[in-house]
């Protein structure tokens, strides 16, 4: 379930989320609804019904797809990239820190010996 925020005096859906409401949506110039809502359609409070509305299908602007399968690799990339403790496990094994930091590894590592 998503939390759906609605703005009071025109039904306007205004924020929608899974994480809990922030504390500015949470007066009463807002209502506040949790459902599962296909947010590819608008949607409306409809304060006659007290039910949500689904409306039309959105459009999107073809420059906003293309700007997003741009940078679709960031997302690509950060998944495939080894885990990043692994990764500082590796440059420490390799030597490639500083001696100040390979010291305050080094350091962690002894206290907290695998197990």
């Amino acid at each position: 379930m998503e939390n759906h925020i609605f703005k009071k005096s025109d039904g306007e859906l205004i924020w929608s989320s899974r994480s809990p409401v922030p504390v500015e949506l949470q007066g009463s110039d807002y209502i506040h609804k949790e459902a599962d809502l296909d947010l590819s359609y608008d949607h409306k409070w409809d304060a006659t019904k007290e039910e949500i509305v689904k409306g039309t299908l959105r459009t999107v602007d073809p420059a906003v797809i293309e700007a997003e399968a741009k940078l679709q690799y960031r997302f690509d990339r950060k998944d495939a990239y080894p885990d990043i403790g692994d990764q500082l496990d590796d440059l420490y094994k390799k030597g490639a820190f500083s001696t100040e930091m390979t010291a305050q590894i080094k350091a962690v590592k002894d206290k907290y010996p695998k197990g």
